[in-house]
C-alpha cells in the first residue's frame, strides 16, 4: 500500500481525468469513480474530490467486508477483504474447474449411495465452491475423499474446525442425514459421570480377561488443520510441541 498510493496520488494530482491503465473512470466529475486491478487483496475505489477529505474504518456486516478509507488531503482511497475468504481470482477458476468435474464424476456413479452424493446438490456446490476457510481448505478438500471412494457411506472429511461453517450449506444437510441433528438444535448439556464412577461395577474384577491397559488421546493443536490438511512439517511441529508437554510432567506414571 506505501508503495502503491503515492504513484497513484501523483497521477490523480497531475489530472483531473486519470487515464491510467491501472483503472477506468466510472462516473463523470466532480467524482471519478475508479476500479483496479483485481488482486487477493484488492482496491475497490479510488475517488476524487474536494468533499472528501476523511479518515476512517467502516465494517459493513451486510456484505462482510472491511473497508478502510483513508485520508490522503482531497482524495480518498479505499480497499477491502471479504471475511468469508473467497479464493484469490488466480486460484479459483482453476480450483472451481477441480471441484466442478469431481461433482460430475460424483453425480455420474450410478452405484454410489453416499451421503455426499445426495447431498452435494447443484445448488449446494454454487455456494461453497468459490470459498475457503483461513487455512485455506477448500470444497475440494472436504469432498476429495468421497469422489475418489465411491463406496464410502458419507464421503466427506473436514479439513479443520472452520469448515464446518464455511461449507455448511453441505455439513447441515450430511449431519442432519447420518446423526439427525439439525442445524437449529442444540446440544443438551455436558454430563461426562463425575462422582458417578462407583455407580459402575467392575467389569473384570478377577482381571482374568484383560491383560492390558491403553490410552487413546485425539484432540488439536490450535492453527493446525486436521489430517486432510496436514502435511510433514505440521506434524513434526506438533510431535515436537507434544513431546515437551509430555516432558514436563512430574508423575512417574506419566513418564
Amino acid at each position: 500500500l506505501s508503495e502503491i498510493l503515492p504513484s497513484l496520488t501523483s497521477s490523480l494530482s497531475s489530472s483531473s481525468s486519470p487515464s491510467s491503465s491501472l483503472f477506468s473512470p466510472l462516473h463523470p466529475s466532480p467524482i471519478h469513480s475508479l476500479t483496479f486491478l483485481p488482486r487477493e487483496w484488492f482496491f475497490l475505489s479510488f475517488l476524487q474530490s474536494q468533499y472528501l477529505n476523511m479518515a476512517s474504518i467502516l465494517r459493513l456486516n451486510s456484505h462482510r467486508l472491511y473497508t478502510a478509507v483513508l485520508a490522503l488531503g482531497g482524495h480518498s482511497g479505499g480497499y477491502s477483504s471479504p471475511l468469508s475468504h473467497p479464493l484469490p481470482l488466480h486460484q479459483r477458476s482453476l480450483s472451481q474447474t477441480k471441484i466442478e468435474n469431481a461433482y460430475k464424476k460424483l453425480q455420474g456413479a450410478e452405484k454410489c449411495k453416499s451421503l455426499l452424493k445426495k447431498n452435494l446438490t447443484k445448488d449446494v456446490l454454487d455456494k461453497c465452491k468459490g470459498k475457503k476457510t483461513k487455512l485455506g481448505a477448500t470444497l475440494y478438500d472436504c469432498i476429495s475423499s468421497g469422489v475418489e471412494n465411491l463406496d464410502a457411506g458419507v464421503g466427506v472429511h473436514a479439513p479443520d474446525a472452520e469448515a464446518y461453517r464455511t461449507f455448511a450449506p453441505l455439513f447441515d444437510k450430511i449431519i442432519q442425514d447420518y446423526h439427525g441433528f439439525a442445524p437449529n438444535e442444540k446440544q443438551p448439556p455436558t454430563d461426562l459421570g463425575e462422582g458417578k464412577t462407583k455407580e459402575f461395577p467392575p467389569l473384570d474384577p478377577e482381571e482374568k480377561v484383560r491383560d492390558g491397559r491403553g490410552l487413546t488421546m485425539t484432540s488439536l493443536d490450535t492453527g493446525y488443520p486436521f489430517n486432510p490438511l496436514l502435511k510433514q512439517d505440521d506434524y513434526l511441529a506438533m510431535e515436537k510441541k507434544v513431546k515437551a508437554a509430555f516432558d514436563g510432567f512430574v508423575e512417574k506414571d506419566l513418564k
